[in-house]
C-alpha cells in the first residue's frame, strides 16, 4: 500500500512540476517584467535555471521511481539501486546549487528582490542541503548493507 501511496504522490509531484514549467513559470515572468521592466535581460536566463532546477526535480522522481518499481519486486536491498540513490542525491545538489546561484546573483550582484527572496533563497538552500546530506548518509547505510 505503501508503494502504490508513494507513486500517486510521485506522479502528482511530477504533474505538479511540469504544470509550474509551461504555466505558472511563464506567467509569473511575465507579470514581474510588467512590474519590473529593467530586469528584462535576466528574464531567460532565469528561465532556464528554474527550468534546469525543475528538471532536476523531475529526473529525482523518475529515479524515485525506478527505485519504487524494484523494491517491489524484491524487498531486498540490491547493488544496482546505489546508482539510482547517486542520481537523486546529484539532481538535489545540483537543484540546490542553481537556487544559491540564482539568489546570489539576483540579490548580491544584480541588487534586486528583497527580503521576501532572500528568505526563499534560504530556506530553499537549506531544505536542499539538509535532504542531501540525508541522502548521502542513507546511501552509506546502503552500502553498509549491501557489504553484510
Amino acid at each position: 500500500m505503501a508503494i502504490i501511496t508513494s507513486r500517486i504522490v510521485l506522479v502528482a509531484a511530477f504533474l505538479g512540476a511540469f504544470l509550474v514549467q509551461l504555466v505558472a513559470l511563464p506567467a509569473f515572468i511575465q507579470e514581474s517584467l510588467h512590474i519590473h521592466p529593467e530586469v528584462q535581460p535576466l528574464a531567460r536566463p532565469y528561465q532556464w535555471t528554474v527550468n534546469s532546477g525543475i528538471l532536476c526535480f523531475q529526473i529525482a522522481i523518475i529515479a524515485t521511481w525506478i527505485l519504487l518499481a524494484k523494491f517491489a519486486r524484491n524487498h531486498k536491498l540490491m547493488h544496482d539501486a546505489l546508482p539510482w540513490i547517486s542520481l537523486i542525491i546529484w539532481m538535489a545538489a545540483l537543484g540546490t546549487f542553481l537556487v544559491l546561484a540564482l539568489g546570489v546573483h539576483l540579490l548580491g550582484i544584480y541588487g534586486a528582490g528583497g527580503p521576501g527572496v532572500a528568505f526563499m533563497v534560504f530556506t530553499t538552500v537549506s531544505c536542499g542541503t539538509a535532504a542531501t546530506v540525508l541522502l548521502i548518509a542513507k546511501r552509506s547505510q546502503v552500502r553498509a548493507q549491501l557489504r553484510q
